[in-house]
């Protein structure tokens, strides 16, 4: 029978000796005192149904439990399954990758997604021209409270009120550095419609 450690979005972790998926979402829910919906191993949904040698899963190998609900975002070409606050996998066409990443929100445009890690810098991917690449603006994209998307191009609002845009430039990507005059307006529309982004 393999032992597998299983790990939360929150980082914690339990070593569990289970041979079916069925077993182990049993025993994980009861150590952890809470509810799962699915399991994932190496970038794959386990299904509910099988036994871990059936999945590919060994002796000492980790798997990560999803806790959430499960949350979709797409573009033309690919598709992010993700958990707000947790774990993301992407596949599809135009650089998508087959892995797990620490995602906290995700905006797509028709040919890239843009996703906000854990500590507040973005990554990117899908079409270059449609905001998939992000590296003339990649040092400025740190303390990222949240993204917007058209369908051609990016905006994300930092911790500091500025907005910083990429993609195609004659589709909203007008410019590659921060504005603060954007920025103030857009935060000041949003503390009006949904309170003080400050506060959250």
């Amino acid at each position: 029978m393999p032992s597998v450690q299983v790990h939360l979005p929150s980082g914690r972790s339990c070593s569990v000796e289970q041979s079916s998926i069925r077993q182990l979402k049993a025993e994980v829910q009861q150590h952890f005192q809470r509810r799962f919906l699915r399991f994932a191993f190496k970038g794959r949904l386990l299904d509910p149904s099988a036994s871990l040698s059936e999945v590919g899963v060994r002796d000492g190998d980790s798997i990560d439990a999803i806790s959430q609900s499960l949350r979709l975002a797409s573009t033309d070409v690919g598709v992010a399954l993700y958990v707000e606050g947790g774990m993301m996998l992407t596949w599809g066409r135009g650089g998508v990758r087959e892995q797990w990443v620490r995602a906290q929100r995700i905006q797509a445009t028709d040919y890239a997604f843009a996703a906000i890690l854990d500590d507040g810098r973005v990554i990117t991917w899908g079409d270059p021209t449609d905001g998939g690449d992000s590296s003339q603006v990649r040092e400025q994209l740190v303390r990222v409270r949240q993204i917007q998307a058209t369908f051609r191009a990016f905006a994300a609002i930092l911790d500091d009120g500025s907005v910083v845009t990429w993609g195609a430039r004659a589709l909203g990507a007008g410019s590659a550095r921060p504005s603060n005059s954007l920025g103030w307006l857009c935060c000041h529309t949003c503390r009006r419609l949904c309170g003080d982004l400050g506060r959250s």
